[in-house]
């Protein structure tokens, strides 16, 4: 399976997209793509080749679960490890999630200091695919 290294951050907030970004970049020492929908992360798929995805649950228009469903749909990325991040979370949405397979399920606000260990936790437990 190898080390994280490339991961794809989906959100269409701004300011989450900028403060994500210099976490796994600069204290993570990950190779990040940020995408403001989830059309711009399927069309940036194939091209970055995410080894896991970070989705906003919650977006317009294309949300989280469906997002992950279109990128997965793109030729070779069957199986990868999608985390949902959300606020607000019921447990039998939270099981729907994790069932539908996602490999996590974070809750905002995200902790900057934390999150590059928390995305390497989940990619080491190899719950996904």
């Amino acid at each position: 399976m190898g080390d994280l290294q490339r991961v794809m951050y989906v959100d269409d907030d701004p300011d989450l997209l900028e403060l994500v970004e210099l976490s796994l970049s600069r204290l993570g020492d990950l190779e990040v793509e940020t995408c403001d929908s989830g059309q711009a992360a399927v069309a940036a798929t194939p091209r970055f080749r995410p080894q896991l995805v970070l989705l906003d649950l919650n977006m317009p228009e294309l949300d989280g679960p469906s997002t992950a469903q279109c990128i997965r749909a793109v030729d070779g990325f069957a199986s990868v490890p999608v985390v949902f991040i959300t606020a607000e979370l019921s447990a039998s949405e939270r099981a729907l999630l994790l069932r539908s397979g996602a490999a996590g399920i974070l809750r905002k606000p995200l902790d900057p200091r934390a999150l590059a260990g928390q995305l390497r936790k989940i990619w080491q437990t190899g719950r996904f695919g």
